[in-house]
């Protein structure tokens, strides 16, 4: 497909762990490493490559696992490291935080009021419209799954409701012992494909005491995501893609770029190339203090995925596959075909309190004239 390019910053591998600072690198193309990892959630980007557009066509030439057809690890591994070109990045916008407001938001001009998902139970979800998923006083259409726990053990209260707003919040923990958390959306449906998803979060207050050096300001929302109830009981992060949130303390230099793409027991494509590393980085996008961010999702089945923080694009991408190699993946892949179609929704608990007080989806029309095409 033809695709506007998608302005980047090339940033240095130090960014793997998604340490506090970051330092620029030159100019130019940068190699894509091919990162090994067990099953792993969201340390940040891996690698420096910048990401152009996808094409979005299945004509056009593709990779040969774009086809449902696995590519050796052994081969991946020996190839020369791809390199991506893109065009000069654009300045980041940044901004001083917002006051911290509570509860949900006025909506969008032009959007009219959301329809409560509550309502939608037993009937058809309408089309075009939005719908909003969290309705502000509980966890009614959600199921959570924390690592080591059982299916619906919401360890030590970490995802509830306060003022308004679905906070993962840490002040019951004495210390973070891997109790990574996701709280999956199950109520009036659980697996979508073509939709819009809007959130609205910020990230808030310290990093709970033993929390991954990874997980400082760092959170997301899991798409394309198997189910809780198939995930093993002491395992991280499903299998699925991650819409990533970073951020950055007021005067870091030069801040960590949000809304990049990681890929738990996934890989995906970006201008034709077949990523394996777990995070891609693919933004120039910082946002600093606890000021409240706008992310959205454009989700057209494996066709194309894009991703817009407060009004910039920072990723696009194309045929989300199964990651053969993945321990945890081997057990949900189907036979022959790779490509991943649909999933269910989850906001993470990384280890750093998060706020949310709008979590909304639009469905789409898959077969519609612009079905096949980013907003």
């Amino acid at each position: 497909m033809t695709r506007p390019w998608v302005s980047l910053t090339v940033l240095p591998s130090l960014l793997l762990a998604c340490a506090p600072s970051a330092v620029e690198a030159p100019a130019g193309p940068a190699p894509m490493a091919e990162a090994q990892r067990e099953s792993s959630g969201s340390p940040g980007p891996s690698t420096a490559s910048p990401v152009a557009t996808a094409p979005a066509s299945m004509a056009d030439p593709m990779p040969e696992q774009m086809a449902g057809q696995a590519v050796p690890a052994s081969s991946r591994e020996q190839a020369e490291p791809a390199r991506l070109e893109a065009e000069p990045p654009a300045p980041a916008a940044e901004g001083p935080s917002e006051p911290a407001a509570e509860g949900p938001s006025a909506p969008a001009a032009g959007d009219g009021e959301p329809i409560p998902a509550a309502t939608l139970t037993g009937q058809s979800p309408p089309i075009g419209k939005w719908i909003s998923l969290f309705n502000g006083q509980d966890l009614d259409g959600w199921t959570i799954k924390m690592t080591h726990h059982p299916l619906g053990d919401d360890y030590l209260d970490t995802f509830r409701v306060e003022g308004g707003l679905l906070r993962v919040a840490y002040d019951e923990y004495s210390s973070f012992g891997g109790e990574f958390g996701h709280i999956f959306y199950t109520g009036f449906q659980r697996v979508f494909s073509y939709y819009r998803l809007r959130i609205e979060y910020r990230i808030v207050g310290a990093q709970v005491a033993g929390g991954p050096d990874f997980g400082y300001r760092n959170n997301g929302v899991m798409i394309h995501s198997q189910s809780p109830e198939s995930m093993g009981l002491d395992q991280d992060f499903p299998t699925s893609l991650e819409v990533q949130f970073l951020g950055s303390d007021e005067g870091e230099a030069p801040g960590r770029p949000t809304g990049n793409v990681c890929s738990p027991g996934t890989h995906i494509v970006l201008d034709g190339q077949l990523h394996t590393e777990h995070c891609v980085l693919t933004s120039s996008l910082v946002i600093r203090g606890e000021q409240w961010v706008t992310i959205e999702v454009d989700v057209r089945g494996s066709e194309s995925i894009t991703h817009t923080v407060n009004g910039q694009v920072t990723a696009r991408y194309t045929n989300p596959q199964y990651d053969t190699r993945d321990a945890n993946t081997q057990r949900l892949m189907p036979s022959g075909d790779l490509m991943l179609r649909e999933g269910m929704i989850a906001l993470q608990a990384e280890s750093h309190p998060t706020d949310f007080r709008r979590v909304e989806i639009m469905l789409l029309d898959p077969n519609a004239d612009d079905a096949a095409a980013s907003p």
